[in-house]
């Protein structure tokens, strides 16, 4: 991949370890988000369908049963979404399998498969702009990050995890300042 490329796409796991292992894959220049297993919630869900019309998502569930489950389910609420996937052989240590354990190749390989969208790499936002807008480092600034995620129809979340959903899905300067603007103060 080139320096100044990145995948368009957001690439769903399952929990810390594989986002750990994708990003090392990819040198950290690659947006992932967890589904946290098969606790999926409603509002994760909804979350996703919003981040494929925006930026598209790419599936990379596990090689066994709870994986292919947790992608059947996505399946069904994003059904043009994407989807990569590692053999069983390629993704085990120790008979535990898991993306986590699979190599940077594999996990590339099983990316490209999906036929990921490239896009110019640029984060519009810093953290700067989370502390100019009193959404971290301030009273009020939980709720103010309340009231601009249910704006912007993104997940509550604390201000680094904030900062990662606006540059990763896509979410322009425009939309940010209304939706600022909405929530006041």
């Amino acid at each position: 991949m080139e320096d100044n490329l990145s995948i368009k796409e957001v690439i769903v796991v399952e929990g810390k370890s594989d986002i750990i292992a994708v990003r090392r894959a990819f040198d950290n220049n690659i947006k992932v988000v967890a589904s946290h297993g098969l606790g999926l919630t409603h509002e994760f869900l909804e979350e996703l369908v919003k981040l494929n019309e925006r930026k598209g998502i790419i599936v990379l569930t596990d090689p066994d049963y709870a994986g292919k489950r947790i992608a059947n389910i996505i399946r069904e609420y994003v059904p043009n979404a994407k989807f990569a996937s590692i053999a069983k052989k390629d993704a085990s240590k120790n008979s535990n399998v898991g993306v986590e354990n699979a190599s940077d190749e594999a996990i590339i390989e099983a990316i490209k498969r999906a036929r990921p969208e490239l896009e110019s790499v640029s984060d519009e936002f810093t953290m700067e702009d989370l502390v100019d807008n009193k959404l971290i480092g301030v009273d009020g600034s939980k709720e103010r990050r309340i009231d601009l995620c249910k704006k912007l129809s993104i997940n509550y979340t604390n201000g680094k995890q904030l900062l990662v959903k606006l540059n990763s899905f896509g979410i322009t300067r425009d939309e940010f300042n209304k939706a600022l603007e909405e929530v006041g103060g």
